[in-house]
């Protein structure tokens, strides 16, 4: 923590400034100790910030990352497997989508397990790094930016079951039951979707908010429950 005392010397000067009968020469040397103080002052209290932002960096990206993994988890192990995300997503959206939309979510979640996050085919464990290099993999590279937004795209389009290029609350619903979200958590996703708060989520605002789910390092959402 910065000193108080710089601050009671900076008084003092100040006070033999304004109302010292020195001569000249004596108030301009004054004057430029004065305001030396005050810049090495303020530096200080600036490093000190900055410094504190490097030695405390947030947590909020991890939690959020492995948040979004345990959905997968569905045998509870603190691994998610290839069977988890992809077999098992799909085997619900045959159940619950048409054949043709059904076989669509079947290549967009192959997609996204192989070329998007690009997972090792034996899974990934939870609580290791590696969910946050692979994030950070996808994030850091324009390339793989832009794949992850084409995800988004195919998401939104297998969602919206009308056509009408926007999520009603039961679209959106259906399609983030799917991607094993909570039902608790239903309500609080289509809000964070929903960032124009129109009652509906059209596609761009869709793929922002997932784009913003996995890149953005210092704020949590509760898109994926």
């Amino acid at each position: 923590m910065a000193s108080f005392k710089p601050f009671l010397l900076l008084l003092a000067l100040g006070t033999c400034l304004f109302f010292t009968e020195a001569k000249p020469r004596l108030t301009r040397e004054l004057g430029s100790l004065y305001d030396d103080i005050l810049t090495r002052e303020f530096k200080d209290l600036l490093d000190e910030k900055l410094f504190g932002q490097r030695m405390a960096p947030s947590d909020v990206w991890p939690r959020k990352l492995r948040r979004f993994a345990r959905n997968f988890d569905l045998d509870g192990n603190g691994v998610v497997t290839k069977d988890e995300v992809v077999g098992k997503t799909v085997e619900e959206a045959k159940n619950s989508l048409d054949t043709e939309t059904a076989a669509e979510v079947a290549d967009t979640v192959a997609e996204a397990w192989k070329a998007v996050f690009g997972m090792p085919e034996n899974g990934l464990t939870i609580s290791s790094d590696d969910i946050v290099k692979t994030a950070d993999m996808v994030c850091g590279n324009e390339d793989r930016k832009r794949e992850l937004r084409i995800w988004a795209r195919n998401v939104f389009e297998e969602a919206d079951t009308n056509h009408n290029a926007e999520l009603s609350r039961s679209e959106h619903g259906l399609s983030f039951r799917m991607l094993h979200v909570p039902p608790a958590g239903l309500a609080a996703s289509f809000v964070a979707a929903d960032r124009n708060k129109n009652g509906s989520v059209e596609k761009e605002e869709f793929v922002d908010a997932v784009v913003d789910y996995f890149c953005n390092k210092s704020q949590d959402s509760p898109l994926f429950g």
